[in-house]
């Protein structure tokens, strides 16, 4: 977790957390929010949510649920280059910040600018996994058109 203890040192500005971190509370929401949709529900029965047919259904479901709020992602896409640019220049400006930083980047085994890069990936990957899906579905499988509804209101996006 980055944002925590760099809130708690009280060095950095609300603009400039907002500049770096923008939406990242509510990417970590919908990001939750749709691997909980593909997971099967509590007290499911473990063998039939095992069941392909039924992990593609949920997961064609899941997507076409999400989609509308995967805009968030894009919207935090937007400003990626300004958000390292200023993440780089704080570290540069307050040896409390890059010590923070650090001490995060070393329990995360990740730097910072890279976790901030995460959300594009995901953005760039939904909509491939979904074409891979459908690549590999028959146009006859009950599921292809659901997966067929998620591939497009995730690439509307």
């Amino acid at each position: 977790d980055f944002l925590r203890p760099l809130r708690a040192s009280g060095k950095m500005a609300r603009e400039d957390e907002a500049a770096i971190f923008g939406n990242c509370e509510q990417l970590r929401i919908v990001a939750q929010t749709l691997l909980t949709a593909m997971k099967p529900p509590p007290g499911a029965d473990l063998e039939a949510a095992a069941d392909v047919e039924t992990r593609l259904a949920r997961t064609a479901l899941a997507f076409q649920g999400i989609a509308p709020y995967l805009r968030c992602f894009a919207d935090f896409c937007a400003g990626q280059m300004a958000a390292q640019d200023r993440l780089l220049a704080l570290s540069g400006e307050s040896s409390l910040i890059a010590a923070i930083l650090k001490q995060a980047e070393e329990k995360a085994r990740e730097s910072a600018v890279s976790l901030l890069v995460r959300p594009m990936q995901r953005l760039c990957k939904y909509p491939l996994f979904l074409k891979g899906l459908l690549k590999e579905l028959p146009a006859t499988h009950p599921s292809h058109d659901q997966v067929e509804l998620a591939a497009e209101a995730v690439n509307a996006i």
